[in-house]
């Protein structure tokens, strides 16, 4: 939020880097959201949660099945034929 990041830019002391001391911060005024909406972000982060979860499942899924493709065909037990390569590609 601007208009806090300003109030505390206004009573930070400037040197190499900003600081503010504990009796200055604690003088600002911090917006809290209502009850509510504090529980519709609890909502939506458990959900952006999950939804991630759902993505690192499918991603060690699909690195599993690679793994088990590459271990396939470097021990010859599924063999590539020489048909089932582009013919675009120049050899």
């Amino acid at each position: 939020n601007e208009p806090f990041r300003l109030r505390v830019f206004q009573v930070a002391t400037r040197s190499a880097n900003v600081n503010v001391n504990q009796v200055e911060f604690g003088k600002l005024h911090v917006k809290i959201p209502s009850d509510d909406e504090q529980f519709r972000i609890i909502d939506g982060l458990e959900n952006l949660d999950a939804y991630l979860d759902d993505l690192s499942r499918g991603q060690t899924k699909l690195q599993n099945i690679k793994t088990g493709l590459m271990q396939d065909l470097l021990t010859v037990r599924v063999r590539v034929g020489v048909d089932t390569i582009d013919s675009t590609v120049d050899t």
